[in-house]
């Protein structure tokens, strides 16, 4: 038993999948779940969002419309 429960279990469509990368507002998304939008280092092409326990995420969306993220960690948040 999946995630679906008892429910059939099915493979996201490559349509579905592609709605979501383009539907989902990653920045949106992303301050919903306590990021914060730092203009100081963001700039036209990407959006950098900061969460107070150190995190720091890199978004932007691509020429097909797709948003993408790239996680940071902060050197004080790395493991040494």
């Amino acid at each position: 038993m999946g995630i679906l429960g008892n429910r059939k279990e099915r493979p996201m469509d490559d349509a579905e999948l592609n709605t979501f990368k383009t539907e989902i507002d990653l920045r949106e998304y992303a301050a919903a779940h306590g990021y914060e939008f730092d203009k100081r280092d963001s700039c036209s092409a990407s959006t950098v969002m900061r969460k107070a326990a150190g995190d720091k995420i890199v978004i932007k969306r691509n020429r097909n419309g797709h948003y993408v993220n790239d996680n940071r960690l902060l050197p004080e948040t790395q493991a040494e």
